[in-house]
């Protein structure tokens, strides 16, 4: 699609994506802070913040992969930011 593209309408077109990829993220973010803050004042699940989270991070990414039909594509995704 984006080789019918002239430079201008590329650039473009990649200022798009990213904006929406922060914008993706942000909300995200907002929800899981919005429902962790609904489980913590309902006392429902405990929320454990003391946790090592480049250690988790390193882990999954080692493991996930090969566990899940999608592992190729997530592999794929963390290479390319």
């Amino acid at each position: 699609m984006t080789e019918a593209l002239d430079e201008d309408e590329r650039r473009g077109f990649d200022a798009a994506l990213e904006e929406a990829r922060v914008a993706t993220r942000d909300c995200i973010v907002a929800q899981e802070e919005e429902i962790l803050a609904g489980w913590e004042e309902s006392g429902a699940i405990t929320i454990n913040d003391d946790v090592d989270v480049a250690a988790f991070q390193e882990l999954i990414a080692g493991e996930l992969p090969s566990r899940v039909p999608w592992g190729d594509l997530y592999l794929e995704i963390q290479e390319s930011v």
